[in-house]
């Protein structure tokens, strides 16, 4: 009897894995892989990788690291790995946001609609400091809400905090975009919260001021940059033949042709580097146009002055000028996205911004190589 119950439990071993086993008995070596498996885990999360690619990646590290036990016991493919993300590391990251703000801390919320084909999504984060950490920026959840109105939001935001025991007594701000339906006149989400919170602070979007700054600005302008670009962009996307036509213009002029990026009209930070590339091919994309005589599109041959070449230069100052003047925009925008900026900072930061643009209007400086050639003609 006792010789069969040795078979048995020889038997039952084999059917156990390691984390089974660990349940009873958790060793050094068990630990260390459990550790290696949550640390690849989160590598893939933080670097947006897939899933698919880790799993092989597990494979391959059994190969090339066959001399390691932590390698060659690892067994992480990507079922395991997303319930590892959805059950492990997402949780006890909430918790631990919610245990920071469970001590009575002041935080700020933002907030923001997304598309996703037909379904409305909401980010919920909290901004606030720790002593430990400095300032943080936080996901505490992300939610389903087909209701964009103020009240539908506001109802929505509150179920979210409910469901983490998080109190409306300690909310000092609201960040979000400049929507109507957030900063309204009438009846907006700001207002709605600021019946719960009566000494709620305003965070607009500044980022989305400048946007709009720069848009309405650029109306003032002669030349109608943004149409150029897009204009210019659209000829060439749409053919391989006239890029390579382009690109043996390029070619017998010595130049090292650049590939024309993509500018999208409600985001003005892709603008700037689409009219650096548009400037390095400049003259040959001229003479192409110029080439296609008749051919050449209505549209594009009045945009781009092909019938002078004097008002052509002209077109180019202006695209240095836009150029230059937006680079000091982008720079701001980009202080103004930064993880570390507070409503505290948004001041100084706009007021550098004014007094830039005020300091180059009185010294009447647009940029080195619009005066260069501004000089020439």
């Amino acid at each position: 009897m006792k010789t069969e119950m040795k078979k048995t439990s020889g038997a039952l071993q084999n059917f156990l894995t390691s984390n089974t086993k660990s349940r009873c008995q958790k060793s050094s070596d068990d630990e260390n892989i459990t550790a290696a498996e949550l640390a690849l885990t989160l590598h893939t999360v933080k670097h947006n990788l897939s899933y698919n690619s880790m799993d092989c990646l597990n494979k391959f590290n059994k190969i090339v690291f066959v001399d390691s036990k932590i390698a060659s016991k690892i067994r992480l493919a990507r079922t395991k790995m997303e319930a590892l993300v959805t059950e492990v590391l997402g949780p006890y990251s909430v918790e631990s946001v919610i245990n920071d703000l469970h001590d009575d801390v002041f935080f700020c919320l933002q907030t923001d609609a997304s598309n996703k084909k037909n379904i409305k999504l909401f980010p919920l984060v909290v901004q606030y400091f720790s002593i430990n950490e400095g300032i943080q920026n936080k996901l505490i959840d992300f939610y389903e809400n087909s209701n964009e109105s103020a009240n539908g939001m506001l109802e929505a935001m509150k179920k979210s905090m409910d469901s983490h025991n998080l109190s409306f007594n300690q909310v000092s701000g609201l960040s979000a975009d400049n929507c109507n339906a957030n900063f309204g006149i009438h009846h907006p989400l700001y207002t709605n919260i600021k019946n719960e919170v009566p000494n709620l602070i305003k965070g607009n979007c500044h980022a989305h001021i400048i946007h709009n700054t720069v848009k309405h600005a650029m109306g003032y302008l002669i030349c109608d940059i943004e149409n150029i670009f897009l204009k210019i962009y659209s000829h060439f996307t749409v053919s391989a033949c006239r890029k390579d036509d382009l690109k043996k213009i390029v070619t017998m002029v010595d130049g090292e042709f650049q590939e024309i990026k993509r500018h999208i009209g409600t985001r003005w930070l892709s603008l700037l580097p689409a009219i650096d590339t548009l400037l390095l091919n400049w003259a040959p994309i001229c003479n192409y146009f110029i080439s296609l005589g008749d051919n050449c599109p209505i549209i594009i041959k009045e945009l781009l002055k092909l019938s002078d070449q004097q008002d052509r230069d002209v077109v180019e100052i202006y695209l240095h000028f836009t150029s230059h003047m937006l680079y000091i925009f982008n720079t701001t925008i980009k202080r103004l996205e930064g993880n570390d900026v507070t409503i505290l900072d948004v001041y100084n930061i706009m007021d550098n911004l004014r007094n830039e643009l005020e300091q180059r209007k009185t010294d009447k400086y647009f940029g080195y190589e619009s005066k260069m050639r501004l000089q020439k003609i």
